[in-house]
């Protein structure tokens, strides 16, 4: 190695081995040791120092927060920490040569998430590091740049890439991945992530020899637009365990699905659809607790979870064995329904995980990006071509790391099975086959038990589904932008539904036409009870703001306000019937001006053109004149206000089931 250097410090690499003797004549006698320093390239040359001394050592990430830092050295337990920076001395490097006994170890959950420590011995480290310099032919004249962090296998390789060709490194400074940047450089090592951001931002990276990815699969979007701009991309496969890259496509190769011809150094096989590998160039075993576990079959191969394939020396990935889910007894691979709707669609981003589901175990959720009313509708419409077992039931969007890390499917699964469950979408009534399902939306300062007992008239002719809309409920500390984000996170959760009615009460009722009016494909049929159509006017529009800043200045004296909102004249409500709303009405003011002010009436579209709509069964109440008026054709409740629901469930059942049998 010629020189390792940041954005503010250059070591020659007789400074460096200076720098490891400074290290190595200070280790203390312990045998495991975790290093934590903040000084990238004094991490990098006490890691050295340990392994030279024959020392189990820890690579740990100085920048981690103290609860992650808890974690790593519980699953380690290391015998003593390095994380005070020494000062360099003057010293020649008395041993060079690793001790081959000693170990690196490094945290990693893979793709599953389940987190191990991985044991890697030097000469797996340098067997690796001859075989990428080999494969991509990194000269000593070249500047190689590693971003990545320093606790990850694909951040320390590069220091042995470095050595074995005698070549400059440039490495990233206090965590910063951008500060590794260098547009005079021949290689660089990114995972998908970062490759994006640098697209966006315009980074030069055409007059690379390779930009070498790996971590995780790259969207063919964005390979794609890399290749527009004659980037020479180098798609990898590897791990921890293979000690970084076990596979990789030459740079600039025409993209066929593979991930390239396996490097040197490592003999692979594939036993019962599963990539297994084994070679000079891969890890020792794992740390579990005081023991170390030699994963390994007879014959000396490590099996992956990886299913793949070799054609015409080529490997060929195609998900994941521990990935497999089951959804309604039918085998799910989530690899073949992420290439397939990012192959049609203008997604960027899909990862399809199972969602838990009563019924059938499973349903099929995805987290994508971008998520918008563009993305949406064309998951709806490729959905159509699907078979039942196999469509997306939810939309969530993705979770957001931080560059240089791989998404964890733990992280995803949680991530999204949270994103769902603030709904409280639940089915109030046994599945009946070959039914419509009928969700209810409540009103203002409702919740999902609002109108049950409205729901359970209709439990013979639906499936019948209650929720807890945004601010209300148990669906609370939770941000939403505007009346479109609301309405694209309301049809993320509904597009689980082939056959969907929704039955609308006021506000619930306005969302409802809403769905309608932007996502016409998902929406059967709508049932809108008291529904304001919306504002057509300014000036109706500032009225009504005015109006609801009142209903918010009011609400700080929750009690009162409450009784002066059901007494008002648009419910005609007697003593006994507000005593009870009160009663079932949640105490959450905030919430509730969050609402308003995110989606109250003076927030909503016009949408008086879907009056006459043929998917609508609008319904009034006989004393609430106002939006007898808003709705021409309405069916009318006899003797109700705009309450009917709660005053006679049993004859608005009626007269919709009736209507409907007409």
């Amino acid at each position: 190695m010629i020189s390792i250097q940041t954005s503010t410090q250059l070591f020659s690499a007789h400074e460096f081995e200076s720098l490891i003797e400074t290290y190595r004549s200070s280790l203390p006698k312990a045998y495991k040791i975790s290093v934590s320093l903040k000084n990238q390239i004094h991490h990098l040359a006490a890691l050295h120092a340990c392994l030279i001394a024959g020392k189990r050592v820890f690579s740990e990430n100085a920048f981690q927060n103290d609860k992650e830092r808890v974690f790593v050295r519980e699953l380690f337990n290391p015998d003593q920490v390095i994380d005070i920076e020494l000062s360099p001395q003057k010293n020649k490097l008395q041993q060079k040569q690793l001790d081959p006994n000693s170990l690196l170890a490094i945290a990693t959950s893979g793709s599953s998430g389940k987190s191990k420590v991985v044991l890697i011995k030097p000469k797996a480290l340098i067997a690796s590091a001859k075989a990428s310099c080999d494969f991509y032919q990194i000269k000593s004249e070249d500047l190689v740049l590693s971003p990545l962090p320093l606790n990850h296998i694909g951040g320390l390789l590069p220091l042995w890439r470095a050595l074995e060709s005698n070549s400059r490194l440039r490495i990233a400074e206090n965590g910063d991945w951008e500060t590794a940047l260098d547009d005079k450089a021949q290689f660089i090592s990114l995972v998908p992530t970062q490759l994006q951001q640098l697209l966006q931002s315009n980074f030069n990276m055409k007059d690379f020899k390779a930009v070498i990815i790996g971590g995780q699969a790259l969207d063919k979007k964005i390979l794609l637009t890399a290749k527009e701009k004659s980037i020479p991309i180098s798609l990898s496969y590897g791990s921890s365990e293979s000690v970084a890259i076990l596979s990789a496509t030459k740079p600039g190769d025409t993209f066929n699905g593979s991930v390239g011809k396996v490097l040197k150094n490592r003999d692979i096989s594939i036993i019962d659809k599963h990539l297994c590998f084994k070679g000079e160039a891969c890890f020792y075993g794992y740390q579990e607790a005081d023991k170390d576990v030699l994963p390994f079959d007879g014959n000396g191969f490590f099996h992956t979870q990886d299913l793949a394939r070799l054609e015409n020396n080529e490997l060929y990935i195609d998900g994941r064995a521990d990935f497999i889910y089951k959804s309604g007894g039918e085998n799910i691979n989530p690899k073949e329904l992420e290439d397939y709707f990012l192959d049609r669609s203008s997604l960027k981003e899909i990862h399809v995980l199972p969602l838990i589901d009563p019924y059938y175990q499973n349903l099929n959720s995805a987290l994508v990006s971008p998520k918008n009313k563009t993305t949406i509708n064309e998951i709806l419409s490729l959905n159509q071509a699907l078979p039942s077992y196999q469509k997306i039931r939810f939309i969530s969007s993705p979770v957001v790391i931080t560059s240089g890390l791989k998404l964890k499917a733990t992280d995803m699964k949680e991530a999204v099975n949270n994103s769902f469950f603030k709904w409280n979408l639940c089915q109030v009534n046994s599945p009946i086959k070959d039914k419509p399902d009928l969700v209810f939306f409540h009103g203002f300062m409702g919740s999902s038990e609002s109108l049950k007992d409205l729901a359970y008239q209709f439990s013979n002719h639906f499936n019948i589904w209650t929720l807890d809309l945004p601010f209300h409920g148990n669906h609370l500390n939770h941000h939403y932008n505007n009346w479109d984000d609301i309405i694209d996170e309301i049809a993320c959760l509904l597009i689980r539904f082939s056959n969907l009615w929704i039955y609308g009460y006021s506000m619930g009722g306005r969302l409802a036409l809403g769905l309608l009016d932007r996502y016409p494909k998902l929406v059967k049929k709508l049932i809108l009870e008291g529904t304001h159509p919306g504002l057509k006017t300014v000036e109706e529009r500032k009225q009504r703001i005015e109006f609801e800043n009142d209903i918010i200045k009011k609400m700080n004296n929750f009690d009162t306000f409450l009784k002066e909102w059901y007494q008002a004249k648009l419910f005609q409500l007697n003593d006994s019937q507000i005593s009870t709303l009160i009663a079932m009405t949640k105490n959450i003011p905030k919430s509730y001006e969050q609402a308003l002010k995110t989606y109250g009436l003076s927030s909503q579209p016009d949408y008086s053109s879907l009056v006459n709509n043929q998917s609508i069964i609008a319904l009034s109440g006989e004393l609430d004149h106002k939006y007898q008026m808003l709705w021409a054709n309405s069916l009318i409740i006899k003797g109700c206000s705009h309450k009917a629901s709660y005053q006679d469930p049993i004859q608005v059942s009626k007269l919709v089931l009736d209507h409907l049998a007409h």
